[in-house]
């Protein structure tokens, strides 16, 4: 450096150039420095945040550790030994109908269902029982405490089987949604508010009553209004179903095939079993043996609005069902649509114009 002035990389600068550079550098560093305490402080802000929300997974962690022994005790209380709470009913006026029927304690009984008949001169009970009759018996108590209700799942529920006729045992009307609301409407004879799915099985009893005079239903809640359904009881819903012609397409397993009045029994996904009606001649034009395979069956039925059950089921035809992708039946379709559609050159255009688009 020569006097009051240097050159720096060919280029001539002054002392007090230098120095002004020299303050700006320390400036920077000082905001730097002002920058890594900030930092500094929001890291420390975020361990905070993160131990405050530990602390909170730990209360989290107590509260179901203190509901799973609520619950586990509250089994035993109820149920005995090998109780399993499915999901427990909290009842309120927007999930239920008509609250005003319900006892604040009903969901904490246990409900039984009672099935009484003589067979043979034999009184029915877990001594003697027909196996037809226990089937069907078992698959509408089944369907009864499932209703329509997805999230009621039956493999977890438990029940029991106790001497006094055929007699099913719920331990406690909360370990099945909705129930206490639906068995309450019924013991006031409100069927058409109940959980249509429910009150289908209810009908289905009462018809079986009337038909055979020595059998009678009972469901007994605990605590409730019980209710006894035998062949001089009516208990039917007064908005009768509301059944309509339809065409659908059912896909489940042949059961069985043919008969001396033909029909197809198929095993749909949902484990139950319609009985389709069909001709001679649908059969014999069968080639392949559809028993124990799947099979898509075009039919015509009708359905009931509300729970959607099918009746009067009549094959249309046995649709061709191929699960497997088949490039040469699509290649075939696209070239068929392709071929359709040649003359319009803007499909959008056209699809446009024929709604009416200005």
């Amino acid at each position: 450096m020569i006097g009051l002035a240097a050159r720096v990389n060919g280029y001539r600068i002054t002392l007090a150039q230098i120095a002004g550079i020299c303050a700006r550098v320390r400036g920077m560093r000082d905001r730097v420095g002002g920058m890594g305490d900030r930092i500094g402080g929001t890291r420390a802000r975020v361990q905070a945040a993160r131990r405050r929300v530990g602390a909170i997974r730990c209360r989290f962690w107590r509260m179901d550790t203190r509901i799973a022994t609520a619950r586990e005790r509250c089994c035993r209380a109820t149920a005995g030994a090998g109780c399993s709470i499915d999901s427990l009913d909290i009842l309120s006026p927007e999930r239920h109908h008509d609250a005003n029927h319900l006892d604040p304690n009903m969901t904490q009984q246990r409900l039984e269902l009672v099935l009484d008949d003589v067979v043979d001169g034999e009184p029915v009970g877990p001594a003697s029982m027909p196996v037809a009759l226990l089937a069907d018996y078992q698959a509408q108590v089944a369907r009864f405490l499932k209703g329509s209700h997805a999230d009621v799942d039956l493999a977890a529920l438990r029940v029991g089987i106790e001497a006094g006729s055929w007699k099913v045992v719920v331990p406690a009307m909360a370990l099945v949604a909705g129930l206490a609301s639906d068995v309450a409407l019924l013991g006031s004879g409100n069927l058409d508010d109940m959980d249509p799915k429910r009150a289908e099985v209810i009908e289905e009893w009462q018809k079986a009553a009337a038909k055979a005079k020595t059998r009678r239903y009972d469901i007994l809640p605990g605590g409730g209004k019980a209710v006894h359904i035998h062949a001089r009881t009516h208990y039917a819903r007064q908005d009768q179903a509301a059944w309509v012609k339809v065409e659908k397409y059912l896909l489940g397993e042949v059961i069985d095939l043919g008969g001396k009045k033909p029909n197809v029994h198929l095993l749909l996904p949902d484990g139950t079993t319609v009985k389709v009606g069909t001709s001679h001649d649908q059969v014999l034009d069968q080639n392949d043996n559809l028993v124990y395979r799947r099979a898509l069956l075009h039919v015509r039925a009708e359905e009931d609005l509300h729970t959607g059950t099918l009746r009067h089921v009549h094959l249309i035809k046995f649709a061709r069902y191929q699960p497997a992708f088949d490039s040469e039946a699509f290649a075939a379709m696209v070239a068929k649509g392709r071929k359709a559609w040649a003359d319009v050159p803007d499909a959008s255009e056209w699809v446009e114009e024929q709604r009416g688009a200005a």
